[in-house]
């Protein structure tokens, strides 16, 4: 069926349900008007072989009486837009001229004599109903239909509101939806339950934004402090300031990590859209891996233009580069820019689970435990570019990761 909306397709099948009642009814008619008429013709036709003599002789009253007996009526001419069902050509003069017709809603007979003349006619009937009897059926079971459509769409019209609630909840999940709908059926308890969904979701998400507010200000200018006293010590001489230095880097990266992936999932965030070259993608993301140029091979074919938030999508890059350096087992990666792709290899051992798996905040593979980083490099990619309605591929083959990221919608 066409339609998406629950709603109309109930319309349309009670609109279905009484286009069928209407023509099954018509058709009904037809058939019983055409036995009504063959079974009155057959009626008339044993009249008239009855009454004949009678007319003959000018027994009239007979003819009368047997004519009353049969239901049928007198009438002084033949009604209008009459049709000719049977008429006898007989030439003999004692024999009467008969002449059996029907309209739409009668059935009668003439018959004519020399100078005596009689038409009668009766209302055609269809055994126990009659037609105006059928019709007035017809209308009262359309009626029926109407009533029980009208009740079914009453009935479904809370699902609408539910469906309002849930696609303005989706867009605004920060903010509790309520459904006022005082019923006693599984509707009301499903509007219930949603009341119930939208005050917990909507209390989470609060909360969520309130911790990576607290992490926001109240860890960074702290961890600030520390990476300053932590860089003085070193130049100090301190053995064990690199070490701490590198303590405090890890933790700045997860708190920046934490806040762009709260950004990204609390679906606020607004791209500044550019159009840029891949080349200057390209070094917005190396410039933070200064240290590890020697590392990194570049294989520029196509310096193809990309339009998107140049911040964001240089993080994703930052991210799929800082992944691949810190889990390659050869001297250096690969990073492949053309044809609307930009594709970064590595060397390492096959991941343990589907790629999917890793596409989820916080999940890193056994091996990985004793490595730093903390499982929310790919999340935010794959958030990045969902953003933008690019796409993020992945391929394993001959003993190297492929991961690619495709800027074509």
């Amino acid at each position: 069926m066409p339609f998406k909306s629950l709603q109309a397709k109930v319309v349309f099948l009670f609109c279905l349900a009484i286009c069928f009642a209407t023509f099954f009814s018509y058709q009904v008619d037809k058939i019983m008007r055409k036995n009504e008429i063959i079974h009155s013709k057959s009626e008339i036709i044993y009249l008239v072989r009855t009454i004949t003599p009678n007319i003959i002789i000018n027994h009239f009253v007979s003819v009368k009486f047997a004519i009353d007996q049969f239901g049928f009526e007198r009438i002084s001419a033949l009604p209008k837009g009459y049709e000719i069902l049977y008429e006898n050509n007989e030439n003999s003069q004692n024999a009467p001229h008969i002449l059996i017709f029907n309209t739409q809603d009668s059935i009668g007979f003439q018959i004519t004599h020399k100078t005596y003349s009689i038409i009668a006619q009766r209302p055609i009937e269809y055994g126990f109903i009659g037609r105006g009897q059928l019709w007035f059926f017809l209308g009262f079971f359309i009626s029926v239909i109407i009533a029980l459509g009208l009740i079914v769409l009453r009935l479904l019209y809370p699902l609408r509101q539910i469906q309002n609630a849930i696609k303005n909840f989706s867009q605004h999940a920060n903010q509790a939806i309520y459904l006022h709908i005082k019923r006693d059926d599984e509707i009301g308890d499903l509007a219930q339950s949603f009341n119930a969904m939208s005050q917990k979701v909507s209390n989470v998400l609060l909360t969520k934004q309130l911790l990576l507010r607290s992490i926001g200000h109240e860890l960074k200018t702290p961890l600030a402090k520390m990476k300053l006293f932590v860089e003085v010590e070193k130049q100090n001489g301190n053995p064990s300031a690199s070490k701490f230095l590198d303590f405090v880097n890890d933790l700045q990266q997860l708190i920046d990590n934490l806040l762009e992936y709260g950004r990204l999932s609390s679906d606020k965030t607004k791209l500044n859209l550019q159009t840029f070259s891949a080349e200057t993608l390209a070094l917005k993301a190396l410039e933070s891996f200064d240290k590890s140029q020697d590392k990194i091979l570049l294989d520029f074919k196509d310096n193809f233009s990309i339009q998107g938030d140049l911040r964001l999508l240089s993080i994703a890059f930052k991210n799929l580069i800082d992944n691949a350096l810190k889990y390659n087992q050869a001297d250096s990666i690969t990073i492949t820019i053309a044809q609307h792709r930009i594709c970064v290899i590595s060397e390492s051992p096959p991941l343990n689970r589907a790629f999917s798996f890793y596409l989820e905040p916080f999940v890193r593979d056994a091996n990985h435990e004793t490595m730093p980083g903390h499982g929310l490099g790919l999340p935010i990619v794959n958030d990045i570019l969902n953003l933008h309605h690019f796409c993020l591929e992945y391929e394993y083959k001959d003993g190297k990761h492929y991961f690619s990221m495709i800027f074509k919608n």
